[in-house]
């Protein structure tokens, strides 16, 4: 209640072994994903790395940024996905003047981005900013010459077996993304994305993504900060250890 959940659904084996949804809530709404979207980002990168669009995980993010910001020079793809790129970003989500409030309510996320800048030597230190999850999304397109939205349904959702269509808010009609969170879909079809992941990036036998590469998202990023792995999050109990997205 204090939460105000809207569904809990429970798949075992590959079937659904518990399902309920509460106020207006069904199997055909849809919510929005809020920052369980960085963890879709996260996947759609691995898979440009396996299709030879994005070059590797330790890529200079130079290469594909189609803009540059202060002290970008030795920033990889795998600092902004291990949050650890010293990005200078407020990510206050109570403050209405923080970078994050803006770029909710901006209608150019791309001109927010190029005002941003390093401050910080990557890889020192874990710090969960939103901004370097927009910067993937940007990498992404400039990447593969297609939006995350459409990139997500090539290589993912038209392969899941997912019931209903996939959403992602815009910057502003026909704009960007907001790559750092706010897809919608239902319950049951974001179940299909742990279920992807529970079967090690395969889906009827198919590869959506490699096992190598899955598995580079789901490790830490580092050890010293291991409840964090390159956009998803990592849960280190001794005996039922977890990786999800939040």
């Amino acid at each position: 209640i204090a939460l105000k959940t809207t569904s809990f659904l429970i798949v075992k084996n590959g079937e659904i072994i518990h399902e309920s949804y509460y106020d207006q809530h069904n199997e055909h709404t849809k919510s929005n994903s809020f920052s369980m979207g960085k963890s879709f980002i996260g996947l759609l990168i691995g898979i440009a790395i396996d299709n030879l669009e994005i070059s590797s995980f330790d890529a200079p993010i130079t290469d594909y940024l189609p803009f540059r910001i202060p002290n970008d020079e030795g920033i990889t793809i795998r600092h902004l996905l291990g949050m650890s790129s010293g990005l200078n970003w407020s990510e206050s989500g109570s403050n209405p003047l923080s970078d994050n409030a803006e770029a909710y309510y901006s209608s150019d996320l791309n001109e927010i981005m190029k005002k941003s800048r390093f401050n910080k030597k990557p890889g020192l230190a874990f710090e969960y900013l939103s901004g370097n999850s927009q910067l993937l999304g940007i990498i992404l397109k400039e990447a593969t010459g297609v939006s995350p939205t459409e990139y997500f349904e090539q290589h993912v959702w038209s392969k899941i077996g997912a019931e209903h269509d996939l959403f992602w808010s815009l910057d502003r009609e026909d704009g960007f993304e907001k790559t750092f969170c706010c897809a919608y879909a239902t319950t049951r079809d974001y179940a299909r994305i742990g279920q992807l992941i529970l079967n090690n990036g395969k889906w009827n036998g198919e590869e959506v993504i490699s096992s190598e590469t899955l598995n580079t998202l789901l490790s830490p990023f580092d050890l010293k900060e291991a409840h964090y792995g390159l956009h998803f999050w990592r849960y280190n109990h001794p005996v039922h250890p977890a990786v999800y997205a939040r």
